[in-house]
């Protein structure tokens, strides 16, 4: 599997971890989350997580800030980070972890084993995920990861429910022995589904079937392992993969490390192993520069909300009178165009009883013209009639 692509990845969209729960932490977190950023947030504080969690506002710090609690990962554990950090760069996608889980099983009679893993989580897309670490040679421990796994598939299914329901379990191995043989120091175990006449044929899910599980081939269901030979990693760490395992393999973490979660890691190795004095000392000396930087943050923060005030009012006012003079001019173009209209209707009804008149006058002369013509005709006639029958002395009429 290639990891290097992940790393350009993260240098463009990085994911940021911020630690502590005070106002300039409140703060940070509200400038990241509302400009898109991946956030993880850790404090100690669970009332203060509870609090932001259901009402989306910090309880003591910038309470007048309003806080998207679902844009961003809250925890009291900064193992969350760490965890997120390491599965994220050997799984090669972005993990969330939802809850740790009881990482010992119960027996369900004398004879059943316990399924004791150093860590078991579920991230947000209800996959679960095994971490083992184990230090001793064991002959059968590739038959310990099967077991874990279907352990855990069983486990987390109740009776009654459809095999829809099965979750899908990565189980993460990290072994400082020689676990079988091999060159490389990271391998990766999945089921795949083959065709016997054609090997290059790999049995697929159908489309219904990838809108109902995650996955596109049938394999993608079943459980996947990785192992990683701690001790077979001898070489500088060019990627963000070798870097984890440079840390696993030496628990030191150099300052230019850039893998996700090696900076809490760092951080918190730091601070663990400082002595009780000190570590006081330097959580006092945090909390002071957190509450200094909240407070320039806070002025910060009212400067732009005033400002932006001051600039809605002036906006809106030249918003206004340029609205005006665009509407005038609007308005003056609309106005012609609807007089135009109007006097166009206008005018064909004027123009119509004007003709009708003009009509009806020219009419009534064709008609009394036609009237004197019949009159002239018929007076013409009669004269003629009575010229050529003229009554003729001594005969009878």
């Amino acid at each position: 599997m290639e990891h290097r692509h992940i790393y350009d990845r993260m240098k463009e969209d990085p994911v940021f971890g911020v630690i502590g729960g005070g106002s300039w932490a409140t703060a940070l977190v509200k400038l990241l989350s509302e400009n898109g950023r991946r956030l993880n947030w850790y404090m100690r504080d669970t009332d203060a997580i509870e609090h932001i969690e259901k009402y989306h506002h910090h309880s003591k710090y910038l309470t007048s800030v309003e806080l998207d609690a679902d844009s961003f990962t809250l925890t009291n554990n900064i193992d969350y980070v760490v965890v997120e950090g390491f599965l994220s760069v050997l799984l090669d996608e972005d993990i969330r972890i939802h809850r740790f889980l009881e990482s010992e099983s119960n027996q369900t009679d004398r004879e059943d084993k316990f399924n004791r893993v150093d860590m078991l989580a579920e991230d947000s897309s209800g996959r679960l995920i095994i971490i083992e670490m184990q230090n001793e040679q064991e002959y059968d421990y590739f038959h310990r990861m099967l077991y874990g796994t279907s352990k855990s598939v069983t486990e987390y299914i109740s009776i009654g429910e459809g095999y829809g329901s099965v979750k899908k379990v990565y189980s993460i191995n990290i072994v400082y022995f020689e676990l079988g043989q091999g060159s490389d120091y990271v391998y990766h175990g999945r089921t795949e589904f083959r065709g016997l006449h054609n090997p290059d044929d790999i049995l697929q899910l159908t489309e219904r079937q990838r809108k109902m599980f995650s996955g596109v081939e049938a394999g993608d269901i079943f459980p996947e392992y990785y192992v990683l030979r701690v001790n077979d990693f001898n070489k500088v760490a060019v990627t963000p993969l070798d870097e984890w395992i440079a840390f696993l393999k030496t628990g030191f973490i150099p300052w230019d490390a850039k893998a996700r979660g090696l900076e809490e890691a760092r951080e918190r190795l730091r601070i663990d192993s400082l002595p009780p004095d000190q570590r006081i000392a330097y959580e006092n000396e945090m909390l002071y520069r957190m509450r200094r930087r909240g407070e320039m943050e806070s002025s910060r923060i009212d400067g732009v909300d005033e400002g932006m005030k001051i600039g809605l009012r002036e906006g809106i006012e030249k918003g206004m009178k340029k609205g005006l003079r665009e509407g005038r001019k609007k308005g003056l173009e609309e106005g012609i165009k609807k007089g135009i209209k109007e006097g166009r209707k206008e005018g064909v009804k004027e123009g119509r009883n004007e003709g009708l008149k003009e009509g009806d006058d020219k009419g009534r002369r064709e008609e009394r013209l036609r009237i004197a013509r019949g009159y002239e005709t018929g007076r013409n006639s009669r004269c003629h009639y009575l010229r050529t029958h003229r009554p003729v002395p001594g005969r009878p009429h």
